[in-house]
């Protein structure tokens, strides 16, 4: 009988602990739909200098140098939201640099930006320097990084796929489109909504004048311009 009293606990807590991971893998998807309204803030004071020497990249055919895969890619919208990331699948349109059978194959960027449902806000993390997320129905010129997993884990179909933007940054992530060569203002309400068409979450024009010119000297390293 004893034992029986003892295992109770021990149920009581695997329950517990199936009810978090359900709720910590699910609950954002109830609010999928809603969080283009949602407020959205990311690390705007850098320059691209700063991200080039916190990664100790020292030119643009560097930075080239440290993509597994660059190439042209379509966001239509799918995207997987967990409370600490975005995993946006997109479909490889041309592959510049990297495996070419990954042409019409669909991958991962994962970008690092965490949902508060209760406050209705999006906040990238530390790591995303000027980023605006993947905006639905765009093309992008990526140099993305296979997500470096241990060497023994047995990888599932979506981790076998993932990748992040080389710095995490704009710089690894080019909007085909011209997008909006203005810097966001002072005071206007930044959300998934209202930063379409801009290709750098930045307040500063020199920020953006600089995306430009790194954005001219990479795509022709790449064959893309």
């Amino acid at each position: 009988m004893k034992r029986t009293w003892y295992l109770i606990p021990a149920v009581l807590v695997c329950v517990a602990f199936v009810l978090a991971v359900i709720v910590r893998f699910s609950y954002t998807d109830t609010v999928a739909g809603e969080l283009s309204t949602y407020e959205y803030a990311a690390d705007n004071s850098p320059t691209f200098e700063d991200i080039f020497e916190q990664n100790g990249i020292t030119s643009p055919e560097d930075l080239v140098s440290r993509a597994d895969l660059a190439a042209k890619v379509r966001f239509d919208g799918e995207r997987t939201v967990r409370s600490d990331a975005f995993y946006s699948a997109v479909e490889v349109e041309e592959v510049y640099k990297g495996d070419p059978s990954l042409l019409g194959q669909t991958v991962i960027v994962t970008e690092t930006v965490s949902t508060f449902q209760q406050t209705r806000f999006l906040n990238a993390s530390a790591y995303m320097k000027l980023w605006v997320p993947l905006e639905e129905g765009c093309e992008y010129i990526v140099l993305l990084q296979k997500i470096p997993f241990s060497p023994q884990r047995e990888l599932n179909d979506l981790e076998q796929r993932q990748y992040y933007p080389v710095t995490n940054s704009p710089a690894g992530c080019y909007l085909v489109e011209d997008g909006k060569s203005a810097p966001l203002q002072d005071g206007m309400p930044c959300t998934l909504d209202t930063l379409k068409g801009y290709p750098l979450y930045a307040f500063d024009q020199q920020q953006v004048d600089a995306y430009y010119a790194l954005k001219e000297t990479v795509l022709p390293l790449l064959g893309a311009a």
